[in-house]
């Protein structure tokens, strides 16, 4: 009696299931998002556009290698969900990465470079001499407060010691963050596909403990109708020996 109502404790409560395996579907979960990461920087990059479905995909091929793997469980689902996340953000990030060093690429460090001796020997609080020095330098022409505050800025900070490639374009980027990347075209439909992405990574997870779940227990009330029948014969067996 205390073993069925252990088992039967065990089919309400989900405890059928052996423990799940984690570090290999984590593993396969986690190639998944590298994977949908670059896909999206790359679709972001030499597409120019960011395709929101592209976040979907991204979170079923995560959910789909996990289940592959043998993956189940709620700690699999809630890894599953924020892998997508992880994988989102770091398409975008991966993507603001590629943007910058085609922004500010590395012909126009060494023009600044060169430029900024001929800056810092100038008047630069003389707005014809800022006009003059972006005209031969080959600016686009804009007001010389703004040409000061940006790119005279950078110019300034060369002049003073010797920067290196890496350190000149993280300067550049305080003008345009990754915050400002990706919050630049944001509107609400990023939220429903990124809310989609998770969905269908823990989803496809959520569906396979699901599916393990109920077979799990079809396969406990097969067993218990089992051990009913063969008590039943075996009591009908001892009825008839006691006839006898």
């Amino acid at each position: 009696m205390e073993g069925q109502q252990a088992r039967l404790s065990d089919l309400l409560h989900g405890d059928l299931l052996p423990p799940a395996p984690f570090h290999r579907p984590f593993l396969v979960g986690a190639i998944a998002a590298i994977v949908g990461a670059i896909a999206w920087a790359l679709v972001a990059h030499y597409g120019q556009v960011e395709i929101g479905w592209l976040a979907v995909g991204m979170g079923a091929l995560i959910g789909f290698g996990m289940v592959k793997a043998g993956g189940y469980g709620k700690q699999l689902i809630i890894w599953a969900s924020l892998l997508a996340v992880l994988s989102i953000a770091s398409g975008k990030y991966i993507s603001y990465q590629m943007l910058t060093e085609i922004a500010f690429p590395d012909e126009l460090y060494h023009e600044q470079v060169a430029e900024a001796p001929v800056w810092a020997a100038i008047d630069s609080s003389n707005d014809k001499e800022v006009g003059q020095f972006a005209a031969d330098h080959g600016y686009d022409p804009i007001p010389a407060n703004e040409f000061r505050q940006y790119i005279g800025a950078i110019l300034t900070w060369l002049a003073e010691e010797q920067r290196s490639l890496t350190e000149w374009r993280d300067r550049q980027c305080e003008n345009y963050t990754f915050v400002q990347h990706i919050t630049m075209d944001f509107t609400p439909l990023d939220i429903v596909f990124l809310v989609l992405g998770i969905a269908a990574a823990g989803g496809q997870v959520s569906r396979r403990t699901s599916e393990l779940h109920h077979a799990a227990s079809e396969a406990e009330r097969q067993r218990r109708k089992d051990e009913l029948a063969a008590r039943a014969t075996e009591n009908e067996s001892a009825d008839d020996d006691a006839e006898q």
